[in-house]
């Protein structure tokens, strides 16, 4: 790949990701050309063309960039769509994501951070607790994080925080100077044929951190990695880092974290549940190990501002609460609707759930069953099929079936605003990896509320 001081023209396929957005906005940010197709208008789309990137939502080949000097492409864009095979039969340099990733990180003292679930909240936390604690990093993160209005930061020195992502194994071609894993639960039965293979996967990542680096993991799946490492975990004085003195005060966290390296007393944080108090905890390590202070620690984690569609309050007022949250897998509904619980014990819940991926839904579905009962009422919609085509027998209609519970139902996408203006609940929370978030602001103006475009 060319050295990045000789690229002047780039041309994404795919470029409304997460993270293909935040490439994008750090190579502009760096004054060079950046254009990009994607195959439909988002908000985040609409961002980066205020930002000065061009895009086009059709194929046409007379919207692509020409000159382009290397072409990026997710691995979520099929090889068949039209710019990605006019670039690779014209044998244009084309990589995928993380490969440039990788590039990238080379100059940067890297820190990565890996997990099924956790590591965009990880990545965020410890993002902003360096970026306020004056460390200058550089951060690729799986999300908008609202204190940066950002899914990117561009820092002065050579710290490097990244989201490392085991879709696709794309983890693999990192070598980190601190790695940090918060989840191995089986997921992406696409890419992977059965759970040994994935943790196999994720030994292999483990294994690149660099000499000198420190390998951090959940308490809960130290056993699944076989290196030597740091633990850290929630109310277990076993962890070598443990949150404990966990209360719920004013809608906010308070905890302490107690270890051998330092020890931080009254935290609060804003973005509720065990598992966020377990992914500041995770950030509170990296940052440590990356230079903050533990007194900084303790002030960027009162002073963080959540991430979009994570545990994102909508509206909040006396008569109605409207949550949005990025919650695919079961284990994440769990610890969704446990952290809603705690903070609402005495309302009733109703959660509407878009399942993410034909294969996810089929093979994770006794986990989906369990996780859907747990709700006062739970309202399923249209599966949101990504990258994937239908698999005969998969759907949302027949999971809602299997479930059995007349609890939980089944409402078309094209109806649900209706469905939810009916029931008129007091406590909604919206889940899924999707985008059943664009329907909030058409409900919001149903309900007589003003909202941002």
């Amino acid at each position: 790949m060319k050295a990045l001081k000789d690229i002047s023209n780039i041309y994404f396929v795919g470029i409304g990701g997460i993270g293909m957005s935040a490439l994008a906005r750090f190579f502009k940010q760096r004054n060079i050309n950046v254009s990009g197709y994607d195959k439909t208008e988002t908000p985040l789309t609409k961002e980066l063309e205020k930002e000065g990137i061009a895009i086009s939502y059709n194929e046409s080949l007379d919207l692509i960039d020409k000159n382009a000097d290397i072409v990026i492409y997710t691995p979520a864009v099929p090889l068949g769509q039209a710019h990605l095979h006019y670039y690779i039969s014209n044998q244009y340099p084309v990589y995928k994501r993380a490969d440039v990733l990788y590039e990238i990180s080379k100059d940067f003292n890297t820190s990565a951070i890996a997990g099924t679930h956790g590591k965009t909240s990880v990545t965020a936390l410890c993002s902003w607790i360096l970026h306020y604690a004056k460390k200058e990093p550089t951060a690729f993160i799986g999300g908008i994080v609202n204190n940066f209005n950002s899914n990117v930061v561009l820092g002065k020195s050579d710290r490097l925080i990244v989201e490392a992502d085991e879709y696709d194994r794309s983890f693999l071609k990192l070598n980190p100077n601190n790695t940090l894993i918060t989840a191995i639960d089986y997921d992406h039965s696409d890419i992977y044929e059965d759970y040994k293979s994935l943790v196999n996967t994720f030994n292999t990542f483990a294994s690149n951190l660099k000499n000198d680096g420190h390998l951090i993991i959940h308490n809960d799946y130290t056993d699944k990695i076989d290196a030597e490492s740091l633990s850290y975990s929630a109310n277990n004085a076993k962890a070598d880092f443990n949150a404990c003195n966990i209360k719920v005060q004013d809608g906010n966290f308070h905890f302490d974290i107690e270890s051998v390296y330092f020890k931080i007393r009254d935290i609060r944080l804003a973005m509720p549940g065990m598992h966020n108090v377990e992914n500041a905890t995770a950030a509170a390590i990296l940052a440590f190990f990356n230079g903050a202070e533990p007194e900084q620690i303790a002030e960027a984690l009162n002073a963080f501002n959540g991430i979009k569609r994570r545990f994102e309050f909508i509206l909040k007022n006396e008569k109605q609460t409207i949550i949005d949250d990025y919650a695919h897998h079961p284990e994440e509904l769990n610890a969704l609707t446990h952290a809603v619980r705690q903070l609402y014990p005495s309302k009733k819940l109703t959660l509407v759930f878009q399942p993410h991926l034909y294969t996810r839904t089929r093979d994770l579905e006794e986990g989906f069953i369990e996780a859907l009962k747990k709700a006062d009422h739970t309202i399923v919609t249209d599966l949101y099929p990504a990258r994937e085509l239908p698999i005969p027998g998969v759907s949302s209609e027949i999971l809602v079936e299997k479930v059995g519970d007349g609890k939980v139902i089944f409402i078309s996408k094209n109806k649900l605003i209706d469905k939810i203006l009916e029931l008129n609940p007091e406590l909604l929370v919206f889940a899924g990896a999707g985008d059943l978030d664009q329907l909030l602001n058409p409900l919001l103006k149903k309900l007589g509320h003003t909202v941002n475009e």
